[in-house]
């Protein structure tokens, strides 16, 4: 990633924090955790223009406005102890799976809500899909079984995996390069009988995002490949 699309980001992230603390401090507790992730992101917002700092500001206005409407408990706590933390995520949480960005947190009702900031987008875009959270929501869309991603886990990081129909070969598991590059040593050996066992498991290896398209694509992709 370059420099300034991390300082953007960085940036937006921040954008979208003081906005949910401006919308929302009048109705409810709030607290922003001030920690390295907030320092980091915080300090690009003050590199960035005053007219970037506007727009941002204005983008996370909107997409807050947005999410208050949706979800109520943002803005309605419980009681005056019940006090909603706002926190930007360390980088390192997306390592593992975790693509949020931004979090609010109710620790009194064990509730969050997490928030994948994109600042240059100009639609959805496969946003890093749950085989068990019905994300679709939130866009009053019904998800459907063809997005349905399941995980595997190597050397304690989670990869995604989609199951499809092959009539030649029956179920089979389809996951990704990035994977597929952490089974195998320089000498294109497995990396250990665990990277053996994990590989047994996975039919065919695609890029990153194309793991995100519908079952059919998917299919006719894997086919073209090794049918």
């Amino acid at each position: 990633m370059g420099l300034n699309q991390t300082i953007n980001g960085k940036s937006f992230e921040y954008a979208l924090l003081v906005q949910f603390e401006e919308k929302l401090r009048d109705k409810t507790s709030v607290k922003i955790i001030e920690n390295s992730s907030f320092q980091v992101a915080q300090n690009c917002f003050n590199q960035i223009t005053e007219l970037e700092k506007s727009e941002f500001l204005l983008y996370a206005s909107f997409a807050v406005n947005f999410l208050v409407d949706l979800e109520p408990r943002l803005a309605n706590g419980i009681d005056k102890n019940d006090i909603l933390e706002l926190e930007i995520v360390a980088d390192k949480k997306g390592e593992n799976g975790d693509v949020r960005d931004v979090l609010a947190i109710r620790l009194l009702q064990k509730w969050e809500i997490g928030v994948s900031a994109k600042n240059n987008h100009n639609a959805v875009k496969h946003s890093r899909l749950s085989s068990d959270i019905d994300f679709g929501k939130w866009l009053s869309i019904k998800v459907i079984k063809d997005y349905q991603i399941l995980q595997i886990k190597f050397q304690n990081k989670n990869y995604p995996i989609k199951q499809i129909e092959l009539l030649e070969v029956g179920t089979v598991n389809i996951s990704v390069n990035s994977l597929n590059d952490k089974l195998l040593d320089d000498n294109g050996s497995y990396f250990s009988p665990e990277a053996t066992t994990v590989d047994d498991q996975i039919f065919f290896f695609v890029e990153d995002d194309e793991i995100y398209l519908p079952n059919e694509q998917l299919k006719n992709l894997v086919i073209s490949q090794v049918l």
